[in-house]
């Protein structure tokens, strides 16, 4: 007989311990999410991290909750962001109970920041959730990968390597021109950074002259958790890990999130927060004064080409449109966000309403 079981942040302590939750031929969740979810700043004791589906004694299916606060029309309330949603066999209308347990047990008030196409048409067939924004950006290829692009489209190129090979060889000559020339025009530009794991107040205090219609208004609280509580590792020892027992993301050859204080002039400037993951960089957060957007979008790229970047990705219209004025990237490609609501927050129009990539639960994997 199906039934559901509920994983409180109060219980998390005993699931760490619980050996035999951790013995099944696949994990449910990584240890080192569940102690972030654990320490999550706006979720409370009796807020759920977790609803796993049963089958007698045996889980056949979870669902995982991010805990937020979102502000719509000047109402803040408390919801939760979908984070995973996983079954065993598909098919059998496992996930969709799953779903309408979440839904209900925290009474509609779910959002979803990213999700796949299967996902994607339960959520609709459910009819409870509207689009929050198709969010459109750019990924900007610093250096080229256009090697993996092409075998990815193109399997039969993965049996003749020369072809990709020698496009990349041609492309990467082309990227370190563009590089060296980005470089040596910004060479005497004036800032200085701070690099910060715990934030200070002026950061704060300048964040928040800058998160306007921002759908959710991070504390100081949530960014000291998130630079805190990585959900991905760093293991150089990729391979070795027992990775593949998860369905997302729970290690990597190389993971870290920056926060970056710009400072010009002896006053801020600019609030980035990235995530570099591999060689790829993601643009999660950004605060900046409109008439320093050149400057924020420099310090985006120099940051990235000193960290051995391929890719750049970004959703912030400001800081897209100078991207796309200063030569640096070899090419670009478009990029698409989707993100759903759900109906019972009782708002159809987010026309005003930004969300950031680092929203939900995107900014931790």
């Amino acid at each position: 007989m199906r039934s559901f079981r509920k994983v409180l942040k109060k219980d998390v302590q005993n699931v760490l311990e619980d050996v035999s939750f951790w013995n099944n031929s696949f994990l449910i969740i990584s240890k080192q999410r569940l102690i972030a979810l654990q320490n999550n700043p706006n979720a409370e004791d009796d807020d759920i991290v977790l609803i796993l589906a049963m089958e007698e004694e045996t889980i056949i299916g979870y669902m995982g909750l991010f805990v937020d606060y979102i502000t719509l029309n000047g109402v803040t309330q408390k919801m939760g962001w979908i984070t995973t949603w996983w079954v065993k066999y598909k098919g059998t209308g496992i996930g969709k109970d799953l779903m309408n347990e979440m839904f209900d047990a925290n009474k509609g008030l779910i959002a979803v920041s990213q999700f796949n196409s299967n996902s994607g048409r339960v959520f609709e067939k459910s009819g409870n959730y509207i689009d929050i924004v198709n969010t459109n950006g750019y990924s900007f290829a610093l250096r080229s990968n256009i090697q993996e692009l092409l075998i990815s489209k193109f399997k039969l190129l993965d049996k003749v390597h020369f072809i990709p090979n020698l496009i990349n060889s041609v492309l990467s000559i082309y990227s370190s021109i563009k590089i060296n020339k980005f470089l040596n025009s910004n060479k005497n530009l004036e800032f200085t950074v701070e690099y910060l794991k715990t934030i200070d107040s002026d950061s704060f205090e300048f964040i928040n002259k800058h998160n306007a219609n921002h759908i959710s208004k991070k504390s100081k609280e949530f960014y000291n958790w998130l630079l805190g509580y990585y959900w991905v590792l760093k293991a150089p020892l990729l391979e070795k890990t027992n990775k593949s027992k998860y369905a997302f993301s729970m290690y990597d050859y190389d993971f870290d999130i920056s926060f970056i204080k710009i400072i010009k002039k002896n006053e801020i400037v600019g609030i980035l927060v990235l995530q570099k993951r591999n060689s790829k960089v993601k643009v999660l957060f950004a605060y900046y004064n409109e008439n320093c957007v050149d400057l924020v979008s420099k310090v985006i790229i120099l940051n990235s080409i000193n960290q051995d970047t391929r890719e750049i990705v970004c959703y912030d219209i400001g800081i897209n449109n100078q991207l796309n004025k200063l030569s640096f990237y070899t090419y670009k490609t478009d990029v698409q966000r989707r993100s759903i609501i759900s109906k019972s927050f009782g708002v159809s129009n987010f026309d005003n309403v930004i969300v950031n990539f680092g929203d939900g639960d995107c900014g931790f994997a």
